[in-house]
């Protein structure tokens, strides 16, 4: 008995201590393990959503303890992560964010509630301003020549969260007609 018990205490000691790790940590496997876990566990897709979007923030979080640390090319990296987060949140409440269907593939999804989708979209609004806070806060300490990454960081996440906020506020119909882009008339040379 007191082998289960030095056993069971050991792991919630170290799940404890994972929590606030960030990447490259030595207990950093144990918190992903554990989020990749609960993922898997039966939910529906508005909880699988908002976990989703409350592991972007955590990202961040993380991005934020990147940067503590000058690891700027690594905080990058990581910023792409958040993307994808976001990115499952939203196929699971079937939006489609994308006017390619190649990239983002309908999805036939059960019916969410207006509450779901309310507190969804809440968590993301909440999510936006941290993130665009704490980049904020980043680009005044940072060294000039790291600030252009940060800013680009920072742009990409506003844009993200204002995309996602954006289509769920529409009605996640995603039929507007495709973006073109116009060039000036190239010169022929002659």
């Amino acid at each position: 008995i007191s082998v289960v018990i030095v056993i069971a205490a050991t792991a919630m000691g170290a799940d404890a201590m994972a929590s606030d790790s960030a990447p490259g940590d030595a207990l950093y496997w144990i918190k992903t393990s554990k989020e990749t876990i609960s993922l898997r566990m039966p939910k529906s897709d508005a909880a699988k959503a908002q976990e989703h979007a409350r592991l972007a923030g955590e990202r961040t979080h993380e991005i934020g303890q990147l940067i503590d640390q000058g690891k700027f090319v690594e905080a990058e990296r990581h910023s792409d992560q958040v993307r994808r987060q976001l990115a499952q949140s939203a196929q699971l409440v079937g939006l489609r964010m994308s006017t390619n269907p190649i990239e983002l593939p309908p999805r036939t999804v059960s019916p969410i509630s207006k509450k779901d989708l309310e507190d969804l979209k809440s968590r993301l609004r909440r999510n936006s301003i941290l993130s665009s806070a704490m980049l904020s806060a980043y680009l005044r300490t940072v060294p000039p020549s790291d600030r252009e990454m940060v800013m680009v960081m920072k742009r990409r996440s506003e844009l993200v969260y204002r995309a996602m906020i954006a289509v769920l506020e529409s009605g996640g119909g995603g039929t507007w007609p495709p973006f073109y882009r116009t060039e000036p008339p190239r010169s022929t040379g002659r």
